[in-house]
């Protein structure tokens, strides 16, 4: 049997979904009630890779490349109904990432070293951003307005960066250096000032976006930090550790200082709404 594990998960003020995926490329749509507990929807995706829009109450997910060189299909389907609503086939490198914006509007597709973000109605390309390193992690700000991604070709302070973008014209905002190792991970704070990012070997690092530098560095609690969440309030910062940790640290991104220690979790991070 194929086992499952989640994938992705978000909350809305009433629901927790969630994504589980499965060693044979597909996996499973699941929704709860969280006032009841109760198990409310169920349906199978195609794909390797979601991306959860509670906004909108859609599922992104992309399908593996095939023999003839494509990227593969990128699906839209709605949460309430299991219905494909769009299907786009892409053309080009592997799809790596997957991230909706803030209001559902917007997807971005990650693929080699280019973002494109498509409009989830009608799946035309709205932007096309990159062109630089491979692309490893996708995050929108929480009003949508910038565009970033942790992108690294290998180790080496000059083969990782941290690109952020005007998600509107395209135009970049600025790029921070300092990782010197496979970027894994990266996360706005709620008021879209602060970027979080994590590498491989190191810690996680805080960027100021308006200052443009570098304001803290969080230590690695075991190993390496592999998905990185703002709480709502923006006071904490969950650090997922994949590997033989498996554990998520909580640190007062005020401070730097360690909050909690939480052994024994899946990496995947989402919080519950304030």
């Amino acid at each position: 049997m194929a086992q499952r594990s989640p994938k992705r998960g978000s909350f809305s003020p009433k629901f927790l979904a969630v994504c589980f995926g499965n060693r044979d490329g597909r996996g499973t749509f699941g929704l709860w009630d969280l006032l009841t507990g109760r198990f409310t929807q169920r349906f199978g995706l195609a794909g390797e890779l979601y991306a959860l829009s509670t906004e909108r109450r859609i599922v992104a997910s992309a399908g593996p490349a095939d023999l003839g060189g494509s990227a593969g299909d990128v699906c839209i389907t709605d949460v309430n109904t299991g219905a494909v609503l769009g299907a786009w086939r892409t053309e080009g490198d592997r799809i790596t990432r997957l991230k909706f914006s803030p209001d559902g509007s917007a997807l971005a597709v990650a693929a080699g070293s280019d973002i494109r973000v498509r409009d989830t109605r009608s799946g035309e390309v709205k932007l096309t951003v990159g062109g630089r390193k491979r692309v490893r992690a996708v995050a929108f700000s929480s009003d949508g307005g910038l565009l970033a991604a942790a992108c690294s070709d290998g180790i080496g302070i000059d083969l990782s960066a941290v690109y952020v973008w005007d998600a509107r014209s395209g135009v970049l905002v600025h790029s921070f250096k300092g990782h010197d190792d496979y970027l894994h991970s990266i996360a706005f704070s709620p008021d879209g000032r602060t970027l979080a990012s994590s590498g491989r070997f190191q810690e996680a690092f805080l960027w100021d976006i308006e200052l443009k530098k570098l304001i803290r560095r969080l230590p690695r609690a075991g190993d390496l930090y592999e998905s990185l969440a703002f709480s709502p309030g923006g006071r904490l910062l969950a650090c997922g550790t994949g590997g033989k940790s498996q554990a998520i640290t909580l640190w007062r991104s005020g401070s730097g200082k360690l909050a909690y220690l939480l052994k024994n979790h899946d990496i995947q991070i989402p919080f519950a709404p304030e």
